[in-house]
């Protein structure tokens, strides 16, 4: 592979974006689907292998990212596994950034894991009203987080996951507002 991590998740949730924008005159389920089966296609003419989660809606984040957490350990290197998400907010989160308390949350599950990446991303605009689609969770961004002196469980008790990921300059810029479909997440294991 001669993409970075990053770029990789970058580059599968951009198709994602596209062919979900390429289905605009369809249900939104039809276009989640699409979009998935895009971003799933893509990892499998790259050689990785893919494993497709079912998202509970509104689930608490603890809920969510345990078992997220917890397969991306147990799963071989060279695996990508896709979820997506009702575009609603997660239960117990008073502030509205679902997908970025979704990958702060799955950080302190992983708890600095090696080899594993992850994005989480809005794909109507911005991250229930924030100013930033998602962000890139890095192996070490956990570690970057302290060294800056954040606490980050604080931050995701306190509703702060924008800060977290502001602070490593880790946040995606805004989804094109015409893709509609369900929020995006992808793990990457290598």
């Amino acid at each position: 592979m001669t993409q970075t991590p990053p770029d990789l998740l970058r580059q599968l949730y951009q198709t994602a974006l596209a062919a979900s924008a390429d289905r605009q005159p369809h249900p939104s389920r039809d276009r989640s689907a699409a979009a998935l089966s895009a971003a799933t296609a893509m990892a499998s003419d790259l050689g990785l292998e893919t494993i497709q989660l079912e998202t509970v809606p509104d689930a608490s984040v603890a809920a969510l990212v345990r078992p997220h957490a917890d397969l991306a350990r147990a799963t071989p290197p060279g695996t990508v596994i896709f979820s997506s998400a009702s575009p609603q907010r997660l239960r117990g989160q008073d502030n509205l950034a679902r997908n970025l308390s979704y990958l702060l949350g799955l950080g302190l599950a992983l708890d600095g894991a090696r080899d594993i990446w992850a994005l989480a991303a809005d794909t109507e605009g911005l991250d229930s009203g924030g100013t930033a689609a998602g962000a890139l969770l890095h192996p070490d961004s956990l570690s970057r987080a302290l060294a800056l002196g954040l606490e980050p469980g604080s931050l995701l008790d306190q509703g702060e996951a924008l800060h977290f990921f502001a602070s490593l300059d880790d946040l995606l810029p805004p989804a094109p507002t015409e893709a509609r479909m369900r929020d995006f997440r992808a793990i990457l294991v290598l």
